[in-house]
């Protein structure tokens, strides 16, 4: 869900990207509760075995991965970012929400990390070390194309860093 751009934008200021966290960063949770959620077959199996709380056990183990693949869905779907010509927007959260901004000026070094399970369907994600005292670490995680979203925030930095006069030392 985009931002409100009345809030959001100002003046002069354009977007250039926008994208929200893509659930490849879950695949791996959700095999797992997957493979959870197949241990119902052994105990239909043995149900006699168990005893009377077979049951129990088998609505636990459809329940509980369930919810956590819910969950964990939820909490990727809320992250979201915008690159506009002068910052970098995200918000997160499911329930409370949390947005944020760095001016791009702020930005020192743009990192790009794809993970093999997230570099062979596309995504990885990026590392920005800035100046900002909110998050001098900011990782966009779960992009598509993660190499030219990191060439887009590198080269508008330098452009903003032109426009304004503002040099970045450590």
């Amino acid at each position: 869900m985009p931002f409100d751009a009345n809030i959001t934008k100002k003046p002069k200021e354009e977007l250039i990207w926008q994208a929200r966290s893509s659930q490849v960063l879950n695949i791996n949770k959700f095999i797992g509760y997957v493979m959870l959620m197949l241990l119902v077959i052994p105990v239909y199996c043995f149900k006699e075995e168990i005893g009377p709380y077979y049951q129990i056990i088998e609505a636990a183990l459809v329940l509980i991965p369930t919810l956590l693949i819910v969950k964990d869905w939820l909490i990727v779907d809320s992250q979201y970012y915008e690159l506009t010509t002068q910052r970098l927007i995200y918000q997160y959260g499911v329930f409370s929400k949390i947005t944020g901004e760095i001016e791009l000026y702020r930005v020192k070094d743009v990192t790009c990390h794809e993970p093999f399970h997230e570099r062979i369907m596309g995504y990885g994600k990026i590392v920005l070390d800035t100046s900002d005292k909110n998050a001098p670490i900011m990782v966009i995680d779960g992009i598509k194309n993660p190499l030219d979203i990191q060439n887009k925030i590198r080269k508008q930095v330098e452009i903003i860093r032109k426009a304004t006069g503002v040099r970045e030392f450590d």
